[in-house]
C-alpha cells in the first residue's frame, strides 16, 4: 500500500498531461523523499495521443517508474475516478486535473493535514489566488462564484471553493464516498457529502493558469452548470429534510388559511376544494417530515459506522507496517 496516490482523470489531454505529471513528480521528489508515492493516470477513452504520451514517459523517462497508466472504459470523470478510489489502495489519495492548471506545490502541506487527522478531505483553493484574472472562459467566474455561496447557505459551510480539481482525501473519506454521476458534478458532490457527513475538511490556497493556447475545456457551461444546479438542489432534499418538507408545510399552511380567509367575502366550491386541498398537502408534509428524517438518521448511522471502520483499518495497517 502507497502512502500517496495521486489520481489524475483524463480525456483528451495531450496538450498538458505532461506538463502535470512533470510538475507533480517535481514536487514527489521535492517534498516527500521518505514516502512510497505513486502517480495514476487514469484515461478515459482519449482519441488524440494522451495515451502514447503517458506511455512513452513511463518507458524513457528518468522518473517515470512513479507513474501507472490505466483505464476507465465507461464515460465521465465520476465514473473515472470512482473506479480508480475502487481499485487503488493507499494511505491518503490525491485528485488532480490533467490539464495543467493547478500548482501543486503546496501538495506536502495537504497530505500532512489528512494524513495527521485534522481534516478527511482538503481543498486546493484556486479562487482566493489567481482563478479570476486567469481563467478567460465566460461565465465560469460568476458560476464559481454562484455554487460556492449556495453550497455554504444551504448546507452550513464557509467553503473557498467547490469546483476545485486539487483535492487530498483520507482513505476513509474515498472508501465510502459513493459516485453515481459520471459528469463534472463530482466536486460539488464531494463537498457536499463533507458537509452533510460532518468530516472535517480544510481548504489550501494554490495558483492556478489558465489552460495552453488552443487546449479547450471539456466542460460545458450552460449543460453541465445546470446539472450542478440540479445536483445542488436534490443532495439539499435528500440531506435536509427538515427544512425542506417544513418549508413546504408551512407554505401549503399559509395558502390553505388564505383560501379560507378569503370565503369571508364570497364563498365559491373552487375556492372551498382548494383550501382543504392545501390544508391536506400541508397535513401529508408533517408526516412526510417524519419518515424522511428517520430514514436519514438510519443512513446517517449507517454511514458513521462505516466510516468509522475505515479509519480503524488505516490505524490497523499503520501499527503493522512499523
Amino acid at each position: 500500500m502507497v502512502d500517496l496516490a495521486i489520481v489524475i482523470p483524463c480525456f483528451n489531454e495531450q496538450a498538458s498531461v505532461l506538463d502535470t505529471i512533470k510538475h507533480l513528480t517535481g514536487v514527489i521528489l521535492r517534498d516527500f523523499s521518505n514516502l512510497t508515492v505513486r502517480i495514476y493516470v487514469y484515461d478515459n477513452n482519449s482519441t488524440d495521443l494522451t495515451v502514447p504520451l503517458v506511455e512513452n514517459h513511463i518507458q524513457h523517462a528518468k522518473y517515470g517508474y512513479l507513474v501507472r497508466l490505466r483505464h476507465c472504459h465507461k464515460q465521465g470523470k465520476g465514473y473515472t475516478v470512482r473506479q480508480a478510489f475502487h481499485e487503488i489502495e493507499a494511505n491518503v489519495y490525491a485528485m488532480i486535473d490533467g490539464d495543467a492548471t493547478y500548482d501543486a506545490s503546496n501538495l506536502r502541506r495537504m497530505y500532512d493535514m489528512v494524513e495527521q487527522g485534522y481534516a478527511g478531505m482538503v481543498t486546493g483553493d484556486r479562487l482566493s489566488t489567481s482563478y479570476f484574472t486567469e481563467n478567460k472562459r465566460r461565465f465560469h467566474n460568476a458560476g464559481n462564484k454562484g455554487v460556492k455561496e449556495a453550497v455554504n447557505l444551504l448546507f452550513g459551510k464557509e467553503y473557498k471553493d467547490i469546483l476545485s480539481g486539487l483535492r487530498v482525501f483520507s482513505r476513509a473519506f474515498v472508501k465510502t464516498f459513493p459516485i453515481t454521476e459520471g459528469g463534472f458534478t463530482l466536486e460539488t458532490d464531494l463537498s457536499i457529502h463533507a458537509a452533510v457527513h460532518d468530516i472535517s475538511t480544510s481548504d489550501v490556497e494554490c495558483g492556478y493558469r489558465d489552460r495552453k493556447e488552443g487546449d479547450s475545456s471539456k466542460l460545458d457551461t450552460i449543460a453541465d452548470g445546470k446539472k450542478i444546479i440540479k445536483d445542488i438542489f436534490v443532495s439539499f432534499v435528500h440531506y435536509r429534510p427538515f427544512v425542506w418538507h417544513v418549508s413546504l408545510f408551512a407554505l401549503f399552511l399559509l395558502v390553505s388559511l388564505c383560501f379560507f380567509w378569503s370565503m369571508h367575502y364570497s364563498i365559491s366550491l373552487s375556492r372551498v376544494v382548494l383550501a382543504v386541498a392545501f390544508l391536506f398537502a400541508s397535513v401529508a408534509e408533517v408526516v412526510l417530515t417524519s419518515v424522511h428524517c428517520a430514514r436519514r438518521r438510519t443512513e446517517e448511522q449507517e454511514f458513521q459506522l462505516s466510516y468509522g471502520r475505515e479509519s480503524v483499518k488505516v490505524s490497523d495497517d499503520d501499527e503493522t507496517i512499523e
